[in-house]
């Protein structure tokens, strides 16, 4: 039928008359219906496209910066990109990450010391010594020698900061020796020393430092008047050394210069003879001005050489002594050294000097105090477990002798010391000292000091301590002379 005879009828297509031969089972094609516009053709990519035609071409690939390198190139010799060699980038895909494996825990290289406790940014190490012991020779007399059981108390406290940068540290200690039979040879002493740092730079740093002892003098000592056997010191007078300074250095690369000043001062208290009279020791105190220069250049990071130049001044509170030919002692004095210090694959460390020193006295009476300069303090670990310390050192003293200028003192000690366990540890000490007085009065004291000890630790906090030292002086002085054999064996508490 005509198109416009299908408008209106409500059957549809379902009420169409069967197409001609359908009853064959032949179906003719009959155009469907279109209701809309006509789809447009879509057009399907080439099956091989040309490269489009770019004016501009982009920049060739480039490789992360964590992308692994071929072998044998680094990030100086890394070769430009898109260059002939050049790696490959790397895969625009993460990787895996494969865990790295943990090393086992490191042993603690001394499981037994004290870990302290912590106050802000700051370490703190307290301890508190308790021993009972026995002195052969108290007051280290020559004659009318007399041993005593002794009991000695000592507590002390170590500061450590705990700064990036900067540093804080120091040491106070404080102790009583009290003998049972000799009252007259009991004493106190303390020491305190505090040191820091400021880095002011990289290369500058400020370094301050105070320190402080407290001590006594025994009967035989050369500071005491010798006023003939039947009179005596009675009590032990005591002595007082204080004193601060301040240095900066600067390094220029290798080159390092220092420079640093110091106060110090020596006091002696008034002595008691047994006659009722007193001593007037306090006539010897003295203050010392000090500056110090020094140029150092590291030839290698464990091998620096250096200059180093040390002028002093000494000032004592009387300038006249108390002696029959009232002396002038007013002195200054130059030192110069030279050294190196030593950083051998840390088996050997430490520092070593060699020099001329000498003092001018304010009396003309009294000889320049002259002489060769050694100073040296070196450690060596030949194996863990076992340290050996050396130390020398000489220094330009001051004297109250009657004639003499001064005193040249030159002291040389060791110190070995092996783990024999983990908690138990043995050592011994060795040192002479050789004291020569110049000037009119010819006198050389010779003083050697030897000692045992150990250490057995039952744990962190508790340590149980025992030593044995013998001292011996001989000197060409008459009635000078002393032996002493000192017991000792205590208990130290630590944190």
């Amino acid at each position: 039928p005509p198109a416009g005879a299908l408008r209106g009828v409500s059957g549809g297509a379902a009420d169409l008359p069967a197409p001609v031969g359908s009853e064959l089972g032949v179906i003719p094609f009959t155009p469907s219906a279109n209701y809309g516009k006509p789809k447009k053709k879509q057009k399907l990519p080439l099956r091989n496209p040309k490269a489009p035609n770019i004016a501009r071409p982009l920049p060739p690939l480039e490789a992360y910066r964590t992308a692994p390198l071929p072998l044998g190139q680094n990030r100086r010799t890394r070769i430009r990109p898109g260059a002939p060699g050049a790696p490959l980038p790397a895969p625009t895909t993460a990787e895996i990450p494969t865990p790295e494996r943990r090393s086992p825990p490191r042993a603690d290289a001394d499981p037994h010391a004290p870990i302290g406790f912590g106050v802000g940014s700051l370490r703190l190490f307290p301890y508190a010594d308790e021993s009972i012991g026995y002195d052969s020779n108290p007051t280290r007399a020559n004659k009318g020698v007399k041993g005593a059981l002794f009991d000695r108390v000592e507590a002390g406290l170590g500061v450590q900061s705990d700064w990036s940068q900067h540093e804080l540290r120091g040491t106070l200690r404080a102790g009583y020796s009290d003998y049972f039979q000799t009252k007259n040879a009991s004493r106190f002493d303390a020491a305190a020393a505090l040191n820091e740092r400021v880095d002011v730079t990289r290369d500058t740093t400020l370094n301050f430092d105070q320190r402080y002892t407290y001590d006594t003098l025994n009967a035989g000592s050369p500071v005491l008047p010798v006023l003939g056997p039947a009179v005596t010191t009675i009590g032990r007078p005591v002595v007082q050394t204080y004193g601060a300074g301040a240095g900066v250095t600067q390094k220029f690369n290798r080159l390092s210069l220092t420079l640093r000043g110091a106060i110090d001062r020596t006091a002696y208290d008034d002595s008691k003879l047994s006659d009722g009279t007193v001593s007037k020791l306090s006539a010897d105190s003295y203050n010392e001005y000090a500056l110090r220069g020094r140029v150092a250049y590291e030839v290698s990071p464990g091998v620096s050489p250096f200059v180093e130049v040390t002028g002093s001044i000494r000032k004592h509170d009387q300038r006249l002594d108390n002696s029959a030919s009232q002396f002038a002692r007013d002195s200054r004095g130059v030192n110069a050294v030279v050294g190196t210090s030593i950083e051998i694959s840390r088996l050997l460390t430490g520092e070593a000097s060699v020099g001329y020193g000498a003092r001018h006295y304010e009396d003309a009476r009294l000889a320049d105090l002259r002489g060769l300069i050694t100073d040296a303090t070196l450690i060596w670990t030949p194996t863990p477990l076992t340290t050996v310390k050396l130390r020398a050192g000489t220094s330009l003293g001051e004297t109250n002798t009657s004639g003499s200028s001064g005193v040249l003192t030159r002291a040389f000690s060791t110190e070995l010391s092996h783990a024999l366990w983990r908690n138990l540890t043995l050592g011994a000490t060795l040192t002479y000292a050789n004291t020569d007085y110049q000037g009119g009065v010819k006198r050389t004291d010779q003083q050697l000091t030897a000692g045992l000890k150990a250490e057995y630790s039952l744990t962190r906090s508790i340590v149980l301590r025992t030593s044995f030292t013998h001292e011996r002086l001989k000197s060409t002085a008459p009635g000078q002379d002393y032996t002493a054999n000192v017991f000792l064996l205590g208990l130290r508490l630590q944190q």
